[in-house]
């Protein structure tokens, strides 16, 4: 007997059918990470945070909301995003939150590193020399 798939697009899960809509404001997530142009994982998960903030209203957010940021916007998965938003911490793009452990925000810093588009300068103040 042959079984038919039967999901739809009627049935995919309200808030991923939504959040691949564009915003409000016209950019859709994956548009804005074109218009933004960052290189390294850090400079992805700050602008993915700066979204999240400035069109999406989200103050916080998570490790799987970065997850499913990249998803969205269609972007290749870190390939170790623990590490990668360890990194974007310690330069003082994000937070975590006093709240809640694993809980972060953007922070004034962060913020400015997007909107200036990640100038060489500031890629260079915010390298991390490796440990191998």
């Amino acid at each position: 007997m042959l079984i038919q798939n039967e999901t739809s697009e009627s049935q995919l899960p309200i808030e991923l059918e939504n959040k691949e809509k564009q915003t409000t404001k016209g950019l859709s997530l994956a548009e804005f990470l074109v218009d933004r142009d960052p290189k390294r994982t850090p400079d992805k998960i700050v602008t993915i945070a700066y979204y999240f903030w400035k069109y999406e209203s989200r103050a916080h957010f998570e490790k799987q909301d970065i997850l499913l940021g990249f998803e969205l916007a269609m972007e290749p998965l870190p390939k170790n995003l623990t590490r990668d938003l360890s990194w974007t911490k310690k330069i003082g793009w994000v937070a975590e939150s006093p709240q809640s452990k694993y809980v972060y925000y953007l922070t004034q810093e962060g913020k400015t590193a997007v909107e200036s588009r990640f100038p060489k300068t500031v890629i260079k103040k915010t390298t991390i020399a490796s440990t191998s």
